[in-house]
């Protein structure tokens, strides 16, 4: 699993600095005990907020499937950003029902404000087959020093345990050029805190 290579865009943002990693701990903090920057360092996780999948599969004939089509949205949350709303919304739809879709990665979108937008830039995969959410997210912290910002970058994953219905329908009477069966999945939204396995800051 490579978890580096969820944001390309990044490496080329951390390449155009010329500063040295800043060591992620506490001594590198002033007394400000609150803020992004204090945040960031202190005893940091993300919350996925509302973690929704569903899929729709139907097939043309009994052996086979015409339409495959599955879809995830969720929020995470950076307690970085202390305005306590959600940092990035996530979605991405996929026509492999996100089974084994382990390549494929989806931008999520900033909820900032329009002037703190392109600070924080988050990306995502998931795997329907074995739960796994892997994600990476970049966000600079200014509150200690405007004049040298700190863009902290973390990589975080999680097993998700989705509780799902599925719904199918069979046309009894069915003839060639038809629907055969249509099967609907929907999963009830999911709320999990995920610590970072990687983080790094640089100034």
């Amino acid at each position: 699993m490579h978890m580096h290579t969820l944001i390309p865009p990044l490496l080329s943002l951390l390449a155009l600095t010329t500063a040295s990693p800043i060591l992620t701990t506490r001594n590198n903090l002033n007394n400000t005990t609150t803020g992004c920057t204090a945040a960031s360092f202190g005893d940091f996780s993300w919350a996925v907020q509302h973690f929704d999948f569903h899929a729709r599969y139907t097939f043309t004939s009994p052996s086979h499937q015409g339409i495959a089509r599955a879809y995830v949205d969720f929020n995470i949350s950076n307690p970085g950003d202390t305005t306590g709303a959600p940092a990035s919304r996530c979605s991405g739809a996929s026509d492999s029902g996100f089974s084994g879709d382990t390549d494929t990665t989806y931008p999520c979108a900033s909820t900032a404000a329009a002037a703190r937008a392109d600070r924080v830039k988050t990306a995502f995969a998931f795997d329907r087959a074995r739960g796994l959410l892997r994600f990476n997210q970049s966000w600079v912290c200014s509150d200690q020093d405007p004049q040298y910002p700190i863009i902290f970058t973390g990589y975080g994953a999680v097993n998700l345990t989705l509780d799902c219905t599925n719904e199918t329908w069979h046309n009894a009477n069915w003839t060639l050029g038809q629907v055969y069966s249509d099967r609907v999945v929907r999963c009830k939204p999911v709320d999990v805190a995920v610590k970072p396995f990687e983080l790094t800051a640089i100034a």
